[in-house]
Order: C-alpha cells, then sequence, then structure tokens
C-alpha cells in the first residue's frame, strides 16, 4: 500500500532553526529538487504497491535517496547516513521536519529496485537523468558510454546464485589445499 503526503506544508524544519529561522533557498540541494518532476516520478513509484496493506516508503524519499546516491557516487550506506546528517538533503527526499533516527536501510532500496522491475527502472533513470543533464546538474561525459544511474548487474546478498558462488569457491579451495597436501580430499557434496 502505499500513501503519498502533502508537500505543500509550510514552514520547512521550524525545529531545527530556532527564532524563525529557515533553511537557505539557494542551497544547491533545494535548487535541484525544484527542478525534479517529484509528482510524475512518485505517481510512478506508486504504481507498484497496493491499495491495501501496509504503508510503503515514501516514494519522495526513495527515489530521493536514488538521485544524491547517482549524484555524489557514494553507496547505498553512505548516503544514508549523509542523509542523516544533512538537514539539505533531507529536505531534498521531502522531508517537512528534521529527522535523527535512520530513515531507513540500505537493503531496503535493493528491495524496492527489485519491485520495480528492470522496465520501468529503467525509464525512471532515463527521465530522472534527463532533468539533471538538462539543467547542467551532470556532464554527458561524467557518463558511462550507456548512462546507467542504478547499475543493473549487481548481486544482492539474498540471492542464491551469489550463495551458490560461495558453495562453489569453498570447493575449490578445499580441492587446492587437498591437493597441495599430497592427498586427495573429497569436498562435501550438496546435499550434506
Amino acid at each position: 500500500m502505499y500513501r503519498g503526503k502533502n508537500r505543500q506544508k509550510i514552514p520547512l524544519f521550524p525545529e531545527l532553526f530556532p527564532f524563525g529561522g529557515k533553511l537557505n533557498p539557494k542551497n544547491r540541494w533545494l535548487q535541484i529538487a525544484r527542478l525534479i518532476p517529484w509528482e510524475k516520478i512518485e505517481s510512478r513509484y506508486e504504481r507498484h504497491f497496493s491499495k491495501r496493506g501496509r504503508p510503503a516508503l515514501d516514494g519522495r524519499l526513495v527515489i530521493g535517496i536514488l538521485l544524491l546516491k547517482h549524484m555524489t557516487g557514494f553507496s547505498y550506506e553512505s548516503i544514508i547516513e549523509m542523509v542523516n546528517e544533512n538537514p539539505y538533503m533531507q529536505a531534498f527526499c521531502g522531508l517537512d521536519h528534521f529527522v535523527t533516527k535512520p530513515l531507513l536501510d540500505a537493503s531496503s532500496l535493493s528491495k524496492i529496485r527489485k519491485r520495480f522491475g528492470p522496465e520501468d527502472f529503467d525509464e525512471l533513470e532515463r527521465e530522472t537523468l534527463q532533468v539533471l543533464l538538462e539543467h547542467d546538474i551532470l556532464k554527458e561525459k561524467s557518463l558511462h558510454e550507456e548512462p546507467v544511474a542504478f547499475p543493473k548487474n549487481v548481486q544482492y546478498p539474498e540471492g542464491e546464485g551469489m550463495l551458490n558462488e560461495s558453495r562453489q569457491w569453498v570447493v575449490r579451495k578445499i580441492k587446492s589445499l587437498g591437493s597441495s597436501l599430497g592427498g586427495k580430499v573429497k569436498p562435501p557434496s550438496p546435499k550434506e
């Protein structure tokens, strides 16, 4: 289930700044956030969730963190930690007050990426990259031959393929150790 947020709330982060202070509207993250078609992206995000059940993570938060990851080049873990520490990045991700507890876990991003599927994720990627390129936030030459903001060839720890590769590596090591000891060591079969 997905519930969109009302993004028209004012003021932004009132409890963070005493004496009526505000965030600087000229900050780069706030300027970039104004250029991105959040409603369109969030409606695409919403299509991947049912109308019933446990509410999903906020679409702008998830997409915002993915975009920040791409623009900064940091890992999921690092960018999530940076967002937790930076009110401007939190504002970029659509939060209306400063949050000090962890916003989400890095594994949540992998699960959402899988839920989207390759076609929708590619379309989302092209759309957001186009906005960033049109406004010179990113330069074309900084992208690979094929612009890929979110790599597709990543293996996730919960995948059985990675577990099988690890098993095969252990079997090879046992065989090489056995032959170096002069005897023939028989590695355990997968059934054991």
